[in-house]
């Protein structure tokens, strides 16, 4: 990434976790191609003035952070109503 210095970082061994593991390495290459720092196997475990500490003990210098968390979407309440889980839910007036 031009000019900036971007590092991801996922709790899991991969990220898109939905997504089949020898697939998605096809994306972590192409990240890391593009000059992201990819960390994976490590959570965020607190923020420090301009540091993110990971579990690990990393700490990575950040003057911003994006966080974005999940791709499991909560499917209790359809299962309580007994929707079946491939049925589509509308939403809105669209």
């Amino acid at each position: 990434m031009a000019g900036y210095n971007v590092t991801m970082v996922e709790a899991m061994p991969q990220i898109m976790r939905p997504f089949d593991y020898d697939m998605v390495q096809i994306l972590h290459k192409e990240l890391i191609d593009k000059g992201i720092n990819l960390i994976v196997n490590d959570k965020v475990e607190k923020f420090q003035k301009d540091t993110v500490i990971l579990s690990s003990g990393k700490s990575i210098y950040a003057e911003a952070v994006v966080m974005a968390i999940g791709v499991s979407p909560e499917t209790t309440l359809a299962k309580e109503a007994g929707l079946n889980r491939f049925m589509f839910i509308r939403l809105g007036n669209w």
